[in-house]
C-alpha cells in the first residue's frame, strides 16, 4: 500500500521540510491518524503505515527527511498509546529500533532529535517500554555510546534521556536487574570519562531502590567501579569513591540470608588489587573491601584462603603507608580467622604454595608476614608444612640472607621451631652449615653466624647443637676450607658466648668426669680441623697433658709449624686473655700443681715469632712466680706428683688415639702442619668471629710465607 494513500501529500512533504514547524504540523497529522487507525483496530495499515514512515524517512538519506521521520514515529506512539493491549502487536519495537539507531547519526541534529523521540515514546510507554527487556537494553546501550557527545545540544538532550530511563527504572516492578547487570558489568570497564560519569550515576540510582536487590550485583559492579578509582579526573574518583563507601557500608549491615556471592567478590577485589598494584587508592579500597568480607563471611571464603594470602602479603610492601596498614589488618583477620577454625576444609597446599612465592619477595615486609604465616601453619598443620620441608626450610634460609634485622629474628624463630619437629634437627643443622658455603654464605656468616648460633643453642640446648653439628662437620671430606673456618667461629663462641657458660663449666670438670669426657670426645675430632680450636678444647677441660702433645705435634713437623699454624696459635693466645680462662691464668700462680700448663704456654711461646702475640704471652708468664705461693717446696711437691693425671692419658680417655686424629685432621688441610700453604681452601676466612689474627706490627702472613721457618721461629721478620 502506498504511503499516499494514508496521508496526504501535503503532509508527506510537510515530514521532509527544512523548517520545524512543518515537520511539527505532519507529526500531529500522523498521530491523529494512528488514533483513528488504532480505534478501528487496524493493525495491517498501522504496520504499513510505520514501516513506510521508517524506511522512506527515519532511514531516508537526507537529513531532514530523517528528522521528520524521528518526529513522526514519537507521534505514532503517542497516538497508539491507548490502544496497546487492544492491538496485541509489538508496535514499539517497530518504532523504537530505527529511533534508537538514530543516535549514533553522523548529523548532530539528528542525533538530538533521536534523544527527543526516545524521550517522548519513554514517557509515554513506561512500563511498557521496561518489560520489553531486550529493547530497553538497545535504548540504554545506544544511549551509552552517544554519551561523550560533542554537541552540546545533543549532550543536553541525552542527559533528558538518561533521567527519564532511570526514573522509569527506579519506578518499575518488573525491570530484569539480571539481564541489565551483565551489560552494564560490560560496559564498567570503559575509560571515557563522560561514559563513566554516565555509568556512576545509573549505579548510584539503582543502589538507592530498595527493592532493586543491588547487593548480589556487587560482583559485577565493583571490578569496574574499582577501576575508576584510577581514573586521571578528580570528579570521577571522588564520585566513585563515594559511591563505593555507601555500598560497602550497606554490604556491612547485610543480613546473613543475603544473596551474595562472596566468593565471586573476593575473586574481582584480588584481580584489581593485583592489576592496580601500583595504583594506592585501588588497593587500599580493595583491602577495605576485603576486610568486610572477611570478617562476615569467612566460611564463604575459606577456598581462597591461598589467594587472599598472596595479595595481602603483597600489599603489605607496598609504597603506600596507608595500603600498608589496611593490609596488616587483612592479614591479622585472616590469621584470627585460621585461629577460630578447623583446618580440615582448607587447602593447606595451595596456602603454603603462596606464602613460598612471597618468601621470594624482595620486600622485607611481606618475607616477614610470610614468614608469621608458616610459623602458624606449623603449629596448625605441621604434617602439611612438612611435607614440603625442603621448600620451607630453603625459603627460611633465604630469609636469613636479608640485611634485615626483623626478617632475620622471623627466620631464626622459625628454624628453631622446625628443628625442634621430630626427625627434622639434623636436617636444619645441614641446610643450615650449606647455606654458610660459598662467597655469600661466608658473608652470612661474617655478618650474622655468632647471632644465629647464639640463638640455637638458646632455644634447641647449647650442647646438642654443638654435637649435631660436630658430627656433620666431621663426615664432610675433601677441603674446601670451610669446615676449620665453621669451627673456627664455633669454637670462638664456645668460648665467649653466654650461652655458652653450662659447656664451659662441663668441660672444666675435666676429662674425668663422665659428661665432660662424653662432650669432649663428641667434639673433638671436627674441632681438630682447626689446631686453635683443638687446643682451646683441651686448656677448657684442664687436660694440659694432651694440649703439650699436640702442641709436639705442631712444633716437630717436618719444615716446622706452617703459617696457618702460627696464626692459629696467635688466635689462640688472644683466647686466653678471654674471661673463660680465667681459670688457667689462676692456676698460673701454682706452678707445681699444673706443671703441664706452664709447659704448654712456654711451648706455645716457642713456637710464635715475636709478635704482638709473642710479647702478650711473654709477659703473662714473666708474672708467673718462681716460687710457690701455697707454702709448699719443690720437694714436697714432686713427692706428691702422683696425685695429678699422667701426662699420656685419663681414666676413659686414650692420648695415642685422639693425637692420631689430630694428625690426621691437621695433614688433611692445607697448611696443616707443616709448609706455608694459607688453610683457606678458596673460602675467604677473615673476620669471622676472630679474637685477633695480626701476626705483629706491619706484618702479614705473606710476610712469613717468604720467610723461611727457621727465620719464623727466630724472631727475625
Amino acid at each position: 500500500m502506498d504511503l499516499e494513500h494514508l496521508l496526504p501529500s501535503a503532509v508527506l512533504r510537510n515530514i521532509g521540510a527544512q523548517q520545524y514547524e512543518k515537520r511539527k504540523l505532519a507529526a500531529l497529522e500522523v498521530e491523529q491518524l494512528m488514533k483513528k487507525l488504532a480505534a478501528g483496530n487496524d493493525r495491517g495499515r498501522i504496520k504499513v503505515l510505520l514501516g513506510r514512515l521508517t524506511d522512506d524517512f527515519a532511514l531516508s538519506g537526507l537529513a531532514n527527511h530523517r528528522k521528520g521521520g524521528l518526529l513522526c514515529l514519537a507521534a505514532a506512539t503517542v497516538g497508539l498509546k491507548q490502544f496497546y493491549e487492544q492491538l496485541k502487536f509489538d508496535y514499539l519495537g517497530q518504532i523504537v529500533r530505527p529511533v534508537a539507531a538514530s543516535l549514533s547519526d553522523q548529523d548532530s541534529r539528528v542525533r538530538y532529535y533521536a534523544c527527543e523521540a526516545l524521550f517522548n515514546i519513554t514517557k509515554a510507554m513506561q512500563d511498557e517500554f521496561i518489560t520489553d527487556q531486550g529493547l530497553f537494553i538497545e535504548v540504554y546501550s545506544a544511549l551509552f555510546k552517544l554519551y561523550g557527545d560533542p554537541d552540546e545540544h545533543v549532550q543536553n538532550a541525552a542527559q533528558h534521556l538518561d533521567e527519564v530511563l532511570k526514573s522509569i527504572v527506579m519506578s518499575s516492578a518488573s525491570f530484569d536487574m539480571d539481564i541489565f547487570v551483565q551489560v552494564l558489568k560490560e560496559f564498567l570497564f570503559t575509560l571515557d570519562p563522560h561514559k563513566r560519569q554516565f555509568l556512576i550515576g545509573w549505579v548510584t540510582a539503582l543502589f538507592s531502590v530498595p527493592a532493586l536487590d543491588m547487593l548480589s550485583c556487587l560482583p559485577d559492579i565493583v571490578g569496574g567501579m574499582l577501576g575508576m578509582l584510577s581514573d586521571e579526573h578528580k570528579e570521577i574518583r571522588h564520585a566513585t569513591s563515594k559511591a563505593l563507601q555507601e555500598f560497602l557500608l550497606e554490604l556491612s549491615s547485610a543480613s546473613e540470608d543475603a544473596n551474595i556471592d562472596y566468593q565471586a567478590l573476593v575473586t574481582v577485589l584480588l584481580a584489581r588489587s593485583k592489576s592496580h598494584q601500583a595504583d594506592r587508592q585501588v588497593c587500599l579500597t580493595a583491602m577495605r573491601w576485603l576486610n568486610v568480607v572477611v570478617e562476615i563471611a569467612h566460611e564463604e571464603i575459606v577456598e581462597q584462603y591461598g589467594m587472599m594470602v598472596t595479595t595481602v602479603l603483597s600489599c603489605i610492601s607496598h609504597s603506600s603507608d596507608e595500603v600498608q596498614k589496611s593490609a596488616f589488618v587483612v592479614n591479622r583477620s585472616l590469621l584470627k580467622m585460621g585461629m577460630e577454625r578447623s583446618w580440615d576444609d582448607v587447602d593447606v597446599g595451595g596456602v603454603l604454595d603462596a606464602i613460598s612465592k612471597e618468601l621470594s619477595s624482595s620486600q622485607p615486609p611481606t618475607r616477614l608476614e610470610a614468614l608469621h604465616w608458616f610459623e602458624f601453619l606449623l603449629k596448625q598443620k605441621p604434617s602439611a608444612v612438612l611435607s614440603r620441608n625442603e621448600v620451607v626450610l630453603n625459603a627460611v634460609l633465604d630469609a636469613l640472607m636479608m640485611n634485615w634485622e626483623k626478617v632475620e629474628e622471623a627466620a631464626l624463630g622459625l628454624l628453631t621451631i622446625l628443628a625442634q619437629q621430630e626427625g627434622q634437627f639434623r636436617n636444619v643443622m645441614e641446610a643450615l652449615l650449606n647455606r654458610f658455603r660459598g662467597s655469600e654464605g661466608v658473608k652470612l656468616l661474617h655478618r650474622s653466624g655468632a647471632h644465629i648460633m647464639q640463638r640455637l643453642c638458646m632455644c634447641l640446648g647449647c650442647r646438642e647443637v654443638y654435637i649435631e653439628v660436630s658430627s656433620i662437620l666431621d663426615r664432610v671430606e675433601g677441603n674446601d676450607g670451610f669446615e676449620p673456618l665453621m669451627i673456627q667461629a664455633l669454637n670462638v663462641l664456645l668460648v665467649t658466648a653466654p650461652e655458652a657458660a653450662q659447656l664451659q663449666e662441663i668441660l672444666r670438670r675435666g676429662l674425668g668426669d663422665k659428661d665432660s669426657r662424653s662432650f669432649f670426645l663428641a667434639i673433638f675430632p671436627s674441632w681438630c680441623r682447626f689446631a686453635c680450636a683443638a687446643l682451646s678444647l683441651c686448656f677448657l677441660s684442664q687436660s694440659y697433658g694432651l694440649a703439650w702433645k699436640l702442641i709436639s705435634v705442631l712444633g716437630s713437623a717436618p719444615c716446622g709449624p706452617s703459617v696457618e699454624a702460627i696464626s692459629q696459635i696467635v688466635k689462640l693466645v688472644r683466647l686466653l686473655e678471654a674471661p673463660a680462662f680465667a681459670f688457667l691464668r689462676l692456676q698460673l700462680l701454682e706452678p707445681q700443681r699444673y706443671p703441664e700448663l706452664l709447659r704448654c704456654l712456654h711451648g706455645l711461646l716457642m713456637l710464635l715469632p715475636q709478635t704482638d702475640a709473642f710479647r702478650t704471652l711473654f709477659v703473662r708468664l714473666k708474672s708467673v712466680p718462681s716460687l710457690p705461693l701455697s707454702g709448699t717446696t719443690p720437694s714436697t711437691t714432686n713427692n706428691n706428683s702422683q696425685q695429678y693425671p699422667p701426662t699420656n692419658s685419663t681414666p676413659g680417655v686414650e692420648y695415642s688415639d685422639l693425637i692420631q686424629i689430630f694428625e690426621r685432621r691437621q695433614n688433611s688441610s692445607d697448611g696443616g702442619l707443616g709448609g706455608s700453604g694459607g688453610g683457606g681452601g678458596g673460602v675467604e676466612n677473615e673476620g669471622v668471629m676472630e679474637v685477633g689474627d695480626e701476626l705483629g706490627p706491619g706484618v702479614s702472613q705473606r710476610d712469613f710465607m717468604d720467610k723461611s721457618p727457621r727465620d719464623l721461629l727466630n724472631g727475625t721478620v
